[in-house]
């Protein structure tokens, strides 16, 4: 996300995020127990990136123009992606 500066509500909201935030929650508290917390992070990164929409104003970082809010949304988006991969290889070990 850093790469291509920070996303707009509807930007995330049309690449699924809000949805996949809704659903984990839905299933991390209806489904299996191994799963209910990492689904329950995968709600929560994903509702963190939506929340940082409204979070933050641009900023310089380091004498460059970034976004306090691309940072924001770079750094859950890595942490959204390691959690995802560790389910899969949870989901692959069954």
């Amino acid at each position: 996300m850093i790469h291509h500066g920070s996303q707009t509500i509807d930007d995330l909201n049309e690449a699924g995020l809000g949805r996949l935030a809704r659903d984990a929650a839905q299933v991390a508290g209806r489904g299996p127990a191994a799963f209910q917390s990492g689904l329950g992070r995968v709600a929560e990164l994903a509702q963190r990136i939506m929340s940082s929409c409204a979070a933050a104003p641009a900023v310089t970082v380091g004498g460059t123009s970034a976004s306090r809010q691309a940072v924001l949304q770079d750094r859950a988006a890595h942490e959204l992606a390691e959690e995802v991969r560790h389910l899969w290889s949870m989901i692959r070990a069954m």
